[in-house]
């Protein structure tokens, strides 16, 4: 008899994976954010650092960050459940963010330009930042299969940050007539909340669109596990055949 661990990936090449995806995010945040503040000579400064986390994109990619860092000890000491967890909310942020930027994008190109600070970011930049990020977290759910979680769970830690979330871009708005979604400086009160129930109301679907994914891929290694071992039991009874 096979257990799963012996159709995932190998371990090895799954955290050299992950390494690779930690240095990547390492470059390319640090040309994003001379993108942002071209004109600092000084380095990187924290307080402009944390000015970054207004845009969902830059809190998506902090989570993806989180995500690939902590992965490898999380595995290491069999914490797999808070992986699950990781995963779900992960892959709902990523989500999100690639189907509001590309429809904006597809939409009307001028709506991604509107945001001072994307006028200094090369099109291209933006393109790969809202679009290899899920595939680069698909890609590693498909090779360790994170575990079965709660959804309600992942729920709760999902309207925490969103509550958070909402409630710092609403202070910004009210006290200082300022959004880092131009856009909403134009809307009412209920407009805006509105749009947050939108927006939340489709991250959530992303949530269980992940949990079904996860679901899928323990189906099918299950599936494998089966398969493989019926294969194998034939070959035994075979060979007791041919003895006789």
């Amino acid at each position: 008899m096979k257990s799963i661990s012996n159709h995932l990936f190998n371990t090895d090449y799954l955290i050299l994976y992950r390494l690779i995806v930690i240095i990547l995010y390492t470059i390319s945040s640090q040309i994003g954010y001379f993108y942002f503040y071209p004109n600092n000579n000084g380095g990187i400064q924290l307080i402009q650092v944390l000015y970054l986390f207004k845009f969902f994109t830059c809190i998506t990619m902090t989570l993806n960050a989180i995500y690939y860092i902590t992965s490898i000890p999380l595995q290491y000491f069999n914490l797999d459940h808070i992986r699950g967890y990781q995963f779900l909310v992960v892959f709902s942020f990523n989500s999100t963010m690639m189907l509001f930027y590309w429809s904006a994008f597809l939409y009307d190109p001028k709506m991604i330009y509107e945001i001072d600070e994307l006028k200094n970011m090369p099109l291209w930049y933006n393109h790969l930042c809202h679009l290899i990020p899920p595939i680069a977290l698909v890609l590693d759910a498909y090779l360790c299969h994170p575990k079965i979680v709660s959804f309600y769970n992942a729920l709760k830690i999902e309207c925490f940050i969103g509550i958070i979330y909402n409630i710092f871009i609403e202070t910004g708005i009210l006290l200082w007539n300022t959004s880092p979604y131009p856009q909403f400086l134009k809307y009412n009160l209920l407009l805006r909340y509105f749009n947050y129930t939108i927006t939340w109301s489709i991250s959530i679907g992303f949530i269980l669109l992940g949990e079904k994914f996860v679901h899928y891929l323990h189906k099918s290694i299950k599936k494998k596990i089966k398969e493989t071992n019926s294969h194998d039991d034939l070959k035994e009874k075979r060979l007791k055949t041919k003895k006789k």
